[in-house]
């Protein structure tokens, strides 16, 4: 139990358990009976939070089966209607981040994000998100580091001369490729000469 969910314990009713308020019918949700309004805010904050872990549930218990089960849990994977590559990062992330290095007030992106670094690592990124208040681009972005600013790119333009591509405000290499090719030329026919 959530801290928010022990928040609606109500004192003379005793635990709440959502199956004691709810009713699902298929794809429906219906109160057994009226609600307080306490009550139908334990509903709507269990099933938020039903939500936000079901990333690490489905990862968690794909990672499970594929233990106990060997290859045959890929026929749980086909039942389950997903994308394959979203589950196979589902299974990553909860296979690289442990259960106790989890934050509630994190969200899975959040997780998916510090995945690739050690454990530790992991903890310290974790924890300065949370107690941040980062968004997960601020938490991608914190351990990149800073940007590094590139180089503009060159621009580039026609020679005038040779009409070859060229940097502008530099020097063009076609015309001077031609330049040195030419020396060479009649370096090659005055040897030439000199040998007749």
């Amino acid at each position: 139990m959530t801290e928010t969910q022990a928040e609606y314990l109500v004192p003379d009713a005793g635990k709440m358990e959502l199956n004691d308020l709810v009713q699902q019918d298929g794809l429906a949700l219906r109160p057994k009976a009226a609600l307080t309004l306490q009550q139908a805010d334990y509903v709507l904050s269990t099933l938020w939070g039903v939500k936000e872990r079901s990333q690490f549930y489905l990862g968690d218990l794909l990672n499970f089966c594929k233990e106990t089960m060997g290859e045959s849990y890929a026929q749980l994977i086909d039942e389950t209607h997903y994308n394959i590559k979203t589950l196979q990062n589902y299974m990553w992330v909860c296979n690289r981040v442990r259960p106790n290095g989890r934050w509630d007030t994190l969200s899975f992106d959040h997780h998916a994000s510090v995945s690739a670094l050690e454990p530790e690592e992991q903890d310290q990124w974790l924890e300065l998100a949370a107690k941040g208040g980062w968004s997960c681009r601020r938490l991608r972005d914190e351990i990149r580091g800073p940007k590094v600013e590139k180089e503009p790119k060159p621009k580039v333009a026609r020679c005038p001369e040779c009409t070859r591509w060229m940097v502008e405000g530099q020097e063009c290499f076609g015309c001077k490729y031609d330049e040195l090719y030419e020396q060479f030329e009649a370096q090659q026919t005055a040897q030439k000469e000199d040998w007749k």
